[in-house]
């Protein structure tokens, strides 16, 4: 029994030795089989591979190349295996133990190495980018090292045609943008030669026409003058609009930026066209609440230029009634104010379906051939256009009753400090004085209550003379009188001559003082207004200055009186002094020196004449004078050498006033004449009160006046 059991163990383990035998046997071939299987997948991984493929050792040698990679090479795979690297490449490339040490070194050290370009020179020119990694992680410094070699000839090709391509569009733009630069210089050069000439003889045309009406002529002759004269303005008109829309499609039109006051810049404005609107039969007034900021920074010339245009159009397209300009405010803040302005008339107004293309390049609401009023059309686009260089925006609405109101809007700086000027403009002397404004025109009396309400007035309004008559008895009854009147000149139910004779027989209320109010375009004897009751009048639209001087004069305090003792609100003329200032003009044009020496005369002065800069320059060396006119375009030596000659000379003669006077006016051309030394500036046509004005101010402050604040244009 014992011996059958040892039997049996030793059978056992006989099957153990041979089944474990048997499963290592197994195991073993499995790997093999595997090893062969992984050794087939990767051959033909690398036969299959587009991309060159190439395993090296540590001493360079290839120890096995696909056939992309030989063909990189143009050599068969017998040749590449076994060889060594840097030979092998040292035929195709340059330096290729540099690069390849590079991959190396950083393979081993990282693990692998990325996008390493190569590049063949031969059999063929190949850009190749070269991948690499260690095969044993683990051995960085031991591991062979394979390496995937990828053809981007192509993509270099196409990336060096897409740059060369840039190279050529970046050329081309450059040559586009130096034809585009000569372009427009010559389209400058020839807007300002366009403009030179063109004003040129219009400074004649104007010029004498202006010292033909200051002639003894008959009524006929004056008519036909009148007639020159309005059709030169007309024309003018005409040719800033083309020439400003010029500048505009040339990039040439800037805004500049100065301090202004804006309520002075309203009553120039209704200086230049109250006057056009009156002589229509038209009533014209401006609105301007005291709240609005005035001490402001930007363009007064072009916030000018666009009420202008949107002004004139109203006095064209209106028949009757008024036209009205208001100010409000849109928006402010500390630094910065929108303001909104607008012009209001009883005119036509628009039809519907043309307030679309109002602002459109020569556009008019009508453009047929049987049209009524004329123009280019380019007036609106222009003011579109420095609305938006402004910060603003422009548009146009039908009144509900009658006419249109064109409105515009521009974001203007704040003039720091302000509240030194505000507390002169709040003078106690005009406190609590209680005023009563007799006028038909809402918008006469709406104008005159605030600037007394900026004072501090009492100010009270009647439409009528009857309700004027009840106002005033009825305050004289409650003993607080009226301390003046202000009586429009034209009222609904009696003019203003009459209800003045009517409160001076009336025993109660004829005291009071009066002031009439009359149109620019309506003749005014100071003897008769006298002799009807009246102390002083005042022309329509009433200035600020105008009205506080009319106030303290009927308070007793005023000085300025005529020997008919009547105050008139009328300019100051030059000064006797002013007779003895002699003046050298440098002009080539003989009619514009005829105008200009005619202009001269009437304004007080002695003027001599030389016909370019180099006989100025003599002049001043052999005479005295204490002010020079200087054109700028002149023969032999023009206006800006002749200044800069001047400036150089040791005598204090290089300290005598200079001012521009000359058809040169587009942008830049007053800095121009500044810097070469000049002192001011006047554009032809020259007007007699711009003209008069800067040498005016040129002999106040002589050798230290630098300054220009008289806008280009005329």
């Amino acid at each position: 029994m014992e011996e059958d059991q040892t039997h049996l163990k030793e059978r056992k383990a006989k099957n153990f030795n041979f089944f474990s035998r048997t499963h290592l046997l197994t195991d073993l071939m499995t790997s093999k089989q595997n090893e062969l299987k992984a050794a087939h997948f990767f051959e033909s991984l690398l036969r299959a591979s587009a991309d060159g493929v190439l395993i090296t050792d540590t001493v360079h040698d290839i120890i096995d190349a696909n056939k992309a990679f030989c063909s990189f090479l143009g050599l068969k795979k017998p040749e590449v295996t076994g060889a060594n690297l840097f030979k092998l490449l040292a035929k195709h490339n340059d330096s290729p133990s540099q690069k390849w040490n590079m991959i190396e070194e950083k393979t081993r050290k990282k693990g692998k190495c990325i996008d390493v370009e190569f590049h063949f020179t031969s059999p063929s020119e190949l850009y190749l980018s070269v991948n690499a990694s260690l095969i044993d992680p683990s051995s960085a410094e031991d591991s062979n090292i394979i390496s995937i070699w990828r053809d981007i000839t192509g993509a270099k090709n196409e990336a060096e045609e897409i740059t060369k391509h840039l190279e050529e569009t970046t050329l081309f733009a450059k040559e586009m943008f130096m034809q585009a630069e000569m372009a427009s210089a010559a389209k400058s050069e020839f807007l300002a030669n366009m403009s030179h000439e063109i004003r040129t003889p219009m400074n004649g045309v104007i010029g004498m026409t202006n010292i033909l009406l200051d002639t003894d002529l008959t009524q006929e002759q004056r008519q036909y003058a009148e007639t020159i004269r309005s059709s030169a303005d007309a024309l003018l008109t005409i040719i800033n609009d083309i020439l400003d829309f010029s500048k505009i499609e040339a990039g040439k039109l800037e805004l500049e930026t100065i301090d202004f006051d804006l309520l002075t810049t309203l009553e120039e404005i209704s200086d230049l066209l109250a006057m056009r609107a009156q002589e229509k039969g038209l009533e014209f007034s401006y609105i301007f609440n005291p709240e609005i900021p005035s001490k402001l920074r930007g363009d007064p010339g072009r916030i000018r230029q666009i009420l202008t245009n949107l002004i004139g159009n109203s006095i064209k397209f209106t028949e009757k009634g008024e036209i009205v300009i208001h100010v409000t405010v849109e928006s402010e803040d500390d630094n910065t104010a929108v303001l909104h302005f607008s012009v209001s008339d009883t005119g036509i107004g628009i039809p519907p379906k043309k307030i679309a293309d109002m602002f459109e390049s020569f556009t008019q609401a009508d453009a047929s051939t049987s049209r009524k009023y004329g123009g280019t059309g380019l007036g609106l686009t222009i003011s579109k256009l420095l609305a938006e260089m402004m910060g603003g925006r422009i548009g146009v609405r039908n009144n509900d009753d009658k006419g249109c109101t064109f409105w515009f809007t521009a974001r203007l700086e704040k003039q720091q400090a302000p509240e030194l000027d505000k507390k002169k403009q709040l003078e106690p002397d005009l406190k609590n004085i209680r005023v009563l404004i007799a006028s038909e025109s809402q918008s006469t009396r709406q104008q005159l209550s605030l600037f007394l309400q900026k004072w501090q007035n009492q100010a009270e309004v009647a439409a009528g003379a009857e309700t004027a008559l009840n106002t005033l008895k009825k305050a004289t009854q409650n003993g607080s009188p009226f301390h003046m009147v202000f009586i429009d000149k034209c009222l609904a139910d009696m003019t203003g001559e009459f209800l003045a004779e009517k409160m001076k027989a009336d025993k109660e209320i004829c005291g009071i003082p009066l002031v009439i109010l009359t149109s620019l375009s309506q003749r005014t004897d100071p003897r008769q207004l006298k002799k009807a009751g009246f102390s002083a009048f005042l022309t329509k639209p009433v200035k600020q200055s105008p009205l506080r001087d009319c106030i303290f004069d009927m308070l007793g305090r005023g000085k300025d009186k005529t020997p008919d003792g009547i105050k008139q609100d009328v300019k100051k003329q030059v000064p006797a002094a002013g007779k003895t200032i002699r003046i050298l003009l440098a002009e080539d044009n003989l009619v514009n020196q005829m105008v200009a020496k005619k202009m001269l005369e009437k304004l007080g002065y002695q003027s001599e004449a030389v016909l370019n800069g180099k006989e100025a320059v003599k002049a001043v060396q052999s005479d005295t004078y204490d002010l020079i006119l200087m054109d700028c375009q002149m023969p032999e030596m023009d206006g800006y050498e002749a200044t800069q000659k001047i400036r150089k000379l040791k005598s204090h003669v290089k300290d005598i006033p200079i001012i521009a006077m000359t058809a040169h006016a587009m942008v830049g051309d007053r800095e121009k004449c500044l810097k070469a030394g000049m002192d001011d500036y006047v554009a032809k046509p020259v007007n007699p009160n711009k003209l008069s004005t800067a040498i005016e101010k040129a002999l106040t402050k002589g050798k230290n006046y630098r300054t220009s604040t008289l806008p280009p244009g005329p």
